[in-house]
């Protein structure tokens, strides 16, 4: 549980002290696992889900309570493939049907087959600002291929919503946000600045950050996810920009002396 505290004046003296939050969150931890098992060839294979979610019940307005959780359902049920144009399943009983449907055709054109794993897990927490960040981790093992990774993050701030770039920095500044970024970015993946992305293969023609960020300890997290930006092989990129560099590009109301 999370200990009460008073909220300091600024956003970022907030973010930035590690402490607990005002109003606490509560919620229920549920999970959904299920597995079946195939005999090909005197092996035994499976498929396999094991979701884990939680379900907030206070600690957040009654309507952010419902956006957030709307959310967390919406990508429990998500399909397990982006191949193809499925919609979202009516249930975790409905999405693992359709993932061991899939599983069989696969074991029986297969010359070797392997069994497949989803793995889905969620996470909320809440900072002294009282900042809600909902993170969600995914795998997906199919086909004996590759292990599909991604990280996603939903930022949330009572009374403002679902924060996005746009309404945290001024935009009249927005553009030069992007410029950074694009330096940090180059930074972390070793890429000269001459270099035009297009030529490493990457689908980059103009770098613009991503709505995929998360306050932390040290500064604005973001991360571009694996097949985003590039090729499976280019793996995921994640980067901080730290507050002293990012400060001056906030909103005022968003801009404060950095904490310990």
């Amino acid at each position: 549980m999370f200990k009460k505290t008073h909220p300091a004046a600024t956003l970022l003296i907030l973010l930035l002290t590690a402490v607990s939050a005002s109003a606490q969150l509560r919620y229920k931890k549920n999970k959904f696992i299920k597995s079946k098992q195939v005999q090909i060839k005197g092996t035994t294979i499976h498929a396999t889900i094991k979701i884990y979610y939680p379900v907030l019940k206070s600690g957040a307005p009654v309507a952010m309570v419902r956006t957030i959780n709307q959310i967390i359902q919406a990508r429990v049920l998500a399909p397990f493939s982006d191949k193809k144009k499925i919609r979202r399943a009516g249930s975790t009983k409905i999405l693992f049907n359709r993932f061991y449907r899939a599983f069989i055709k696969y074991t029986r054109e297969a010359e070797h087959p392997v069994s497949w794993k989803m793995t889905r897990s969620f996470s909320l927490k809440q900072a002294a600002s009282r900042i809600i960040t909902l993170s969600e981790n995914s795998h997906v093992l199919t086909a004996g291929v590759r292990l599909n990774s991604r990280t996603l993050f939903y930022t949330f701030l009572p009374g403002r919503g679902r924060l996005s770039l746009g309404k945290i920095v001024k935009k009249d500044r927005l553009n030069e946000l992007h410029a950074l970024g694009e330096r940090y970015f180059r930074r972390v993946r070793n890429i000269n600045p001459g270099i035009k992305f297009e030529k490493l293969g990457l689908w980059i023609k103009k770098f613009r950050l991503n709505e995929n960020f998360q306050f932390t300890k040290k500064g604005l997290l973001f991360r571009f996810n694996s097949s985003e930006i590039a090729p499976y092989a280019f793996g995921p990129t994640t980067f901080t920009i730290p507050y002293p560099v990012f400060n001056p590009y906030l909103k005022r109301r968003f801009q404060g002396k950095q904490g310990r």
